[in-house]
C-alpha cells in the first residue's frame, strides 16, 4: 500500500473496520437493537437494500482473515473509490440529477434539495444609472454529505464513492441492518460470478445523455434569471437491479442514446443545459456512430461499444458455427467464459456475453497504464500492460482453422491449407505468412488504440480526450466532412458613441462569437496531424441584425467558421484509398487464379455463379476437412502444396481486414506470394517415363515398353512415334492405380523408331510427356 493510500485509510470514518464489526455476536445484537427500537426506518438514496462499501471492507480488505478476494484496497485507489474524486463529484449535485446520478452511489433525485451557497452582485455600467443585479453563482445540496448510516439516514445518496454495490447490487453483512444497508437476497455473493461480464452494469452510468424510462419530479434548481426547472430526467438507471433474482434488462430503466434518437420520452425536459439529448456527427447527412457531445474524458462508452462488433461477438459466432461453440472460440468471443474460473467455465450453449467491458478493463485495479491522449485518465486495463494495445493483441492474433475450431499458431508458420483469421498482430509484426521474409514490422505496430479509438467529442469548448469505443476507423475525409457544430459561444458588449452612429444610445452593441468545428481527430491525425498544431485560419462571416438598423440596440453576430480546424491528416486520404484499392485488386486476381486451379485439381466443385471469394473459401475447406477428418493427412504432391500455400496466404490478407494499411510492405509481399503460388499450380504436370526392354532387336521380335505416371492416376497412355517431324499416335496402354504401365509389341517393320509416351490432362493435373527413346529394328 502506498503512503497516500495508507494516509487515506487512516482518515476514513465510514470505511473503518471496527472491532464491533468483526465480532459477529455483537453485530447481530446491534442489528436486532435497531430493528426493535426504530420500527420505521428511512434510508439514504434510492434503494434501501444498497450495501455501503464499508460493509464489504470487513472481508475484502487486505489483511482480513476471510477467504474473500482482497480487492477492496485496489478498488479504493481507483477513481471510482477515491474520496477526493467523490468529494468533487458531490459538488455536482446542485447541477441536478443528470450529474449526481453517476457521480455518487445510489442517488435519489427526489431527495436532493439545492440551496444557494454564494451570492454576488454585478453592476451593469452600460446603463445611464448603474443597476446592481443579484446573481447566484454557486449552489450546494442538502444534505450534501451522508450524515447518517445507510439504514438510518435520508440523504440523496448512500456514499460518496462509486461503491461496491453500484456494480454488485448489494450484500447481506452481519450488522448491516443497522449501518451499511442489507440486501436480503445477498446478491453480491449469490449471483453467478460470470454475470459480472454483463456490459449493462457499466452502461447504467457510462451512457452519457441517456435518460431514465421513468420520470421524476425533483426539487427545482434555481438559476440567475430566477427560472426554475421542475422536471429533469436523470442520466442513470435509478434502482437498476443489474444482478441476482431481481435482475431486469437495462432497457427497462434507461433509454440508451443511439444515432437518430429523437427527444423522448419527455421532450419538455430537454434543453441545452440539463435535458440535452445525445448528438452524433453526421457525414453527408447520415448520422454516424461517433458522438459529438461529450463529457470530461467522455462518458458514453456503453452506447458506442453497443454499436460495434465486439458487442455481437458471441452472437455472430453462434450464427457461424452453431449454438455450442468450442472453448477455443469462446476464449476470445465470450467474456463470461474468459473471466470464469478454470473449473467453472460455461459451455458454448451456456455462454451469454460477447466481448464486454471487463474483457479489457479491471474495475478493481487502477493500474499504471494511462490514457493515450491524456495521462489524467487511468485506463484500468486487464493485466496492467505497459502498452494499451497489448490488450487487443490477446485475441487479435493469428488463428489457423482446419474446421470449426481455431487454434493459435504458437510457433513457426501456419500449415499450408489452413484458413488464417484474426492475424492483426502478425501483420503488424511482419510475420506469419508463407513464402515471404519474416520480421518486417510495420509503422503502425503497437498503435491499435491510437488509430481505432481517437477522441470524437467536444464539451465546454474543448475536445474530450477519452478514447471512443466504436473501434471503427475514422478516415480523414469523414472527420473533415463531419457536420460542424458550435464548440464555443461567447458574447461581448460595448457602448457606442455619437461619432460612430447617428442612432447612438446607451444601449450596448451585442457581439456574439460562435466557433464551429468538425470532429477533432481522425484515425490518422492522432499521430500524423491534429487540430492543436493547425495553422488553419478561421473565415469570419459578419452579419448585422436587424436590418435596417433602428435607433436602439444593434445586435452584431460574427461567426468564425472553423470546419478545417486541422486538416485531420486529409493529405493521407488518397494514400489510404489507393492502397486499399490496389490490395483489393490483387486479392481478386488471386481469387480467380485459385478458383481456376482449384477446379482443375478437384479442390472446388464447379458452381454456376460463384460469389467472389466464397467458392475458394467454403468449398475448399469443406473438402479439406473431409480429407483430414475422414482419411487422415495425405501425402500432398507438389501441385497440391502450391495451391494450399497460395490459399493460406490469400486468407492471411483478408483475415486481418485492413487491406494493406496495418503493414503495407508485408501485406504486399504476402499477396504477391499468394498469386505466385496460384500461378505455379497452372504449370504443374504429371511426370511420365518410358523405356524399352531392348533398344536393338531383330525383325518380328517382341519388345516390351513400360513406364510410370507420377502422381498416379488411372487413365490411358498414348505411345507416340515421330514421323516426318510429327508425333503420331502409335500404341495405347492402360495406366493402373499404381501409375505403372507396360505393353508388349511385335516389331514387324525394320527401321529406327523415335518414341515417347503422352499422358493427357487428368484433373487435378496437367498432361505429361516423357523423354523420347530410340529403338532400332534390323
Amino acid at each position: 500500500m502506498t503512503a497516500d493510500t495508507q494516509s487515506r485509510f487512516a482518515t476514513l470514518t465510514l470505511k473503518e473496520v471496527t472491532v464491533t464489526k468483526r465480532l459477529f455476536c455483537v453485530a447481530l445484537f446491534l442489528a436486532a437493537f435497531f430493528i426493535v427500537t426504530v420500527p420505521a426506518l428511512a434510508w439514504n438514496g434510492a434503494r434501501q437494500d444498497y450495501t455501503t462499501s464499508d460493509g464489504c471492507q470487513v472481508c475484502h480488505q487486505s489483511g482480513q482473515p476471510s477467504a474473500a478476494p482482497k480487492v477492496f484496497n485496489a478498488w479504493a485507489a481507483t477513481k471510482h473509490g477515491t474520496d477526493s474524486e467523490a468529494a468533487n463529484a458531490a459538488k455536482s449535485i446542485p447541477a441536478g440529477s443528470v450529474c449526481a446520478g453517476c457521480h455518487t452511489a445510489n442517488f435519489d433525485p427526489t431527495k436532493s434539495s439545492p440551496v444557494p451557497t454564494a451570492t454576488t452582485y454585478a453592476f451593469n455600467t452600460a446603463l445611464p444609472t448603474p443597476v446592481a443585479t443579484k446573481t447566484t453563482v454557486a449552489w450546494g445540496a442538502s444534505p450534501s454529505t451522508v450524515a447518517s448510516p445507510q439504514a438510518l439516514g435520508n440523504g440523496s445518496f448512500s456514499e460518496l464513492d462509486i461503491g461496491c454495490s453500484s456494480c454488485h447490487y448489494g450484500a447481506s453483512v452481519p450488522g448491516s441492518l443497522s449501518d451499511t444497508g442489507n440486501d436480503v437476497n445477498d446478491t453480491a455473493h449469490t449471483a453467478p460470478y460470470t454475470d459480472l461480464a454483463n456490459a449493462e452494469i457499466c452502461g447504467a452510468c457510462h451512457s452519457r445523455f441517456s435518460y431514465t424510462v421513468n420520470t421524476y419530479t425533483v426539487n427545482p434548481i434555481p438559476s440567475p434569471t430566477a427560472s426554475q426547472t421542475t422536471l429533469i430526467q436523470p442520466q442513470m438507471a435509478i434502482g437498476y437491479p443489474m444482478l441476482g433474482v431481481n435482475y431486469q434488462p437495462l432497457s427497462n430503466f434507461l433509454n440508451v442514446a443511439a444515432p437518430g434518437w429523437q427527444p423522448t420520452p419527455n421532450p419538455s425536459a430537454t434543453g441545452t443545459a440539463f435535458g440535452q439529448l445525445q448528438t452524433y456527427w453526421t457525414v453527408d447527412g447520415t448520422p454516424t456512430k461517433w458522438q459529438e457531445t461529450g463529457h470530461d474524458g467522455s462518458a458514453a462508452q456503453y452506447p458506442e461499444w453497443n454499436s460495434e462488433k465486439h458487442a455481437a461477438a458471441l452472437t455472430n459466432l453462434k450464427k457461424a458455427v452453431g449454438s455450442n461453440p468450442p472453448a477455443a472460440c469462446l476464449q476470445c468471443h465470450s467474456t463470461d467464459y474468459r473471466i470464469a474460473a478454470n473449473d467453472a467455465k460455461p459451455t458454448g450453449t451456456q455462454a451469454k456475453y460477447g466481448v464486454t467491458c471487463v474483457a479489457c478493463h479491471a474495475p478493481h485495479d487502477a493500474g499504471t497504464a494511462k490514457g493515450v491522449w491524456s495521462d489524467e485518465y487511468d485506463a484500468q486495463l486487464v493485466g496492467n500492460p505497459a502498452n494499451s494495445s497489448d490488450v487487443c493483441t490477446q485475441c487479435h492474433t493469428e488463428q489457423a482453422f482446419t474446421g470449426e475450431s481455431p487454434s493459435p499458431v504458437a510457433t513457426g508458420l501456419p500449415a499450408a491449407g489452413t484458413l488464417v483469421r484474426y492475424n492483426t498482430t502478425e501483420v503488424m509484426n511482419g510475420t506469419g505468412a508463407i513464402g515471404v521474409p519474416q520480421g518486417l514490422p510495420g509503422v503502425h505496430d503497437q498503435k491499435c488504440v491510437d488509430c481505432h479509438m481517437p477522441p470524437t467529442s467536444f464539451s465546454r469548448g474543448s475536445a474530450q480526450l477519452g478514447g471512443n469505443h466504436t473501434f471503427e476507423i475514422i478516415t480523414p475525409k469523414d472527420a473533415n466532412d463531419a457536420s460542424p457544430v458550435p464548440v464555443v459561444t461567447s458574447a461581448a458588449t460595448s457602448t457606442p458613441t455619437a461619432t460612430t452612429s447617428p442612432w447612438a444610445s446607451p444601449t450596448p452593441i451585442v457581439t456574439t462569437y460562435i466557433d464551429e468545428s468538425t470532429m477533432p481527430y481522425s484515425a490518422c491525425s492522432t499521430c500524423h496531424n491534429n487540430n492543436v498544431n493547425s495553422t488553419a485560419t478561421p473565415q469570419p462571416i459578419l452579419t448585422t441584425t436587424p436590418s435596417p438598423q433602428p435607433v436602439g440596440k444593434i445586435a452584431v453576430t460574427v461567426t468564425r467558421v472553423m470546419q478545417n480546424q486541422g486538416d485531420k491528416a486529409l493529405w493521407l486520404q488518397d494514400t489510404l484509398d489507393q492502397r486499399q484499392a490496389s490490395m483489393h485488386a490483387q486479392y481478386d486476381a488471386v481469387t480467380s487464379a485459385l478458383h481456376a486451379a482449384g477446379l482443375r485439381m478437384g479442390f472446388i466443385q464447379p458452381v454456376a455463379s460463384p460469389a467472389k471469394g466464397v467458392s475458394v473459401d467454403q468449398s475448399y475447406v469443406t473438402w479439406l476437412n473431409g480429407v483430414l477428418n475422414g482419411l487422415g493427412a495425405p501425402s500432398w504432391n507438389t501441385a497440391e502444396v502450391l495451391w494450399q500455400d497460395g490459399y493460406t496466404d490469400w486468407t492471411y490478407v483478408a483475415g486481418e481486414g485492413s487491406w494493406g494499411i496495418h503493414n503495407w510492405q508485408y501485406d504486399s509481399l504476402v499477396i504477391q506470394a499468394a498469386l505466385n503460388f496460384a500461378n505455379r499450380v497452372d504449370t504443374t504436370k504429371q511426370v511420365v517415363t518410358l523405356k524399352a526392354y531392348k533398344s536393338l532387336l531383330l525383325l518380328n521380335a517382341i519388345d516390351i515398353f513400360s513406364g510410370t505416371v507420377t502422381p498416379a492416376t488411372k487413365g490411358t497412355i498414348t505411345i507416340q512415334r515421330k514421323s516426318s517431324g510429327n508425333w503420331l499416335a502409335w500404341k495405347t496402354v492402360t495406366v493402373g492405380s499404381t501409375g505403372h504401365f507396360s505393353i508388349k509389341v511385335k516389331m514387324t517393320k525394320k527401321g529406327t523408331y523415335y518414341l515417347r509416351a503422352f499422358y493427357p490432362a487428368k484433373p487435378p493435373y496437367a498432361g505429361g510427356i516423357s523423354a523420347q527413346i530410340k529403338v532400332v529394328v534390323k
